[in-house]
């Protein structure tokens, strides 16, 4: 399963594949079992794209707050992603620590 984040521009590629390595390593994924993917444009159209293009059963983006006046007319990344991506989206919110076992819920 990749692991896919979007930038502006092509001088935050090295710092933002720095981060996701630690990431991963922080999920307790081995390099082998998470491809990542860097994308460079607009967070939501890039993830949505993405989405789009390799046909996920299933994307998880995190939760986070919208700053700013411009956000609060467009919308958040997350709302944004939620509302236009094909599929299943799951959002995430809470504190970023390893995850050992995930629970899939069902309500009935």
């Amino acid at each position: 399963s990749p692991v896919l984040t979007v930038i502006r521009r092509e001088a935050d590629r090295q710092p933002t594949l720095a981060n996701l390595e630690r990431a991963r390593d922080l999920l307790g994924v081995k390099p082998d079992q998470a491809q990542i993917k860097i994308r460079i444009g607009r967070p939501a159209e890039e993830i949505v794209s993405e989405a789009t293009a390799g046909k996920y059963d299933l994307l998880i983006i995190g939760k986070a707050a919208a700053p700013g006046l411009l956000a609060r007319f467009m919308g958040s990344t997350t709302v944004q992603v939620a509302e236009h991506a094909p599929g299943i989206v799951a959002i995430a919110s809470g504190k970023i620590s390893p995850v050992r076992r995930i629970l899939v819920c069902d309500s009935g």
